[in-house]
C-alpha cells in the first residue's frame, strides 16, 4: 500500500510540474522555453490560424513580456521585405518542380521526419515550413531560407509551367532583398534549364 501511495504522489508532481511546464502565453496559447508555440500563422498566406493577431503580434518581444504565469513570450518575427518573382518554363509541371525543389533544399513533412527525425516532424509545426502536391497541377513549397521564408507555387500552364517564388525577408544583416530575389531566379533558372 505505501508503495502505491509513493507512486502516486510521484505522479502527481509529475503531472503538476507539467501543467506549470506547459502554462499558457495567455489564453489557449501554450508556452515553452519562453516563446509561444501555438501562435501559429498560414504557411501559405501568412495569416493567423489560431490567434487574434491584436493580442499576439508579430513582433519579436524581449524577455520583458510575459503572460499571468511570469513566463515570457516571444511570438513569430516581422517581416521586413517582401517580393516575388513570377517565371515561365516549357517543361512538365513535375519535372519543374522536382527541379525547383531539390535545388531550394524544399522537404516534404515525410522527407523531414526521415532525415531528422523528431525535429523534422516539428519544423512543419510552425508556419516556416510547408509542402502540399497534387501531380500533374500544383505544387507549394516553404522553406526557411536567405534570412526569411521563401515560397515556390509550381502550377501548370498550358504545356508549360509557370513558377513563382515568393521571399519575405524576416531577419535583418542578411542581403539585400533586390539581391536575393537576383539569386532565387537565377537559381530557378539554372534549376529548371
Amino acid at each position: 500500500m505505501k508503495k502505491l501511495k509513493l507512486s502516486h504522489l510521484a505522479i502527481s508532481s509529475l503531472l503538476a510540474s507539467g501543467i506549470f511546464l506547459l502554462a499558457g502565453c495567455s489564453d489557449n496559447q501554450v508556452s515553452y522555453g519562453g516563446s509561444c508555440m501555438t501562435c501559429l500563422d498560414n504557411p501559405i498566406t501568412g495569416a493567423p490560424m489560431n490567434y487574434d493577431p491584436a493580442k499576439y503580434s508579430n513582433k519579436v518581444q524581449s524577455g520583458g513580456a510575459s503572460s499571468s504565469t511570469g513566463m515570457s513570450t516571444m511570438s513569430a518575427p516581422q517581416t521586413i521585405a517582401k517580393d516575388s518573382i513570377t517565371l515561365s518554363f516549357g517543361r512538365d509541371v513535375d519535372t519543374t518542380a522536382m527541379r525547383i525543389k531539390e535545388s531550394f533544399g524544399f522537404m516534404s513533412r515525410e522527407e523531414a521526419i526521415a532525415e531528422m527525425g523528431p525535429s523534422g516532424k516539428m519544423m512543419f509545426a510552425g508556419p516556416g515550413y510547408a509542402y502540399r502536391a497534387d501531380p500533374g497541377s500544383m505544387y507549394i513549397m516553404k522553406t526557411q531560407a536567405y534570412s526569411g521564408d521563401l515560397t515556390a507555387t509550381v502550377t501548370k500552364q498550358g504545356s508549360g509551367t509557370q513558377v513563382v517564388m515568393k521571399y519575405a525577408q524576416k531577419h535583418t544583416g542578411g542581403a539585400p532583398i533586390s539581391t536575393v530575389m537576383t539569386d532565387i531566379r537565377n537559381k530557378a533558372q539554372r534549376a529548371v534549364q
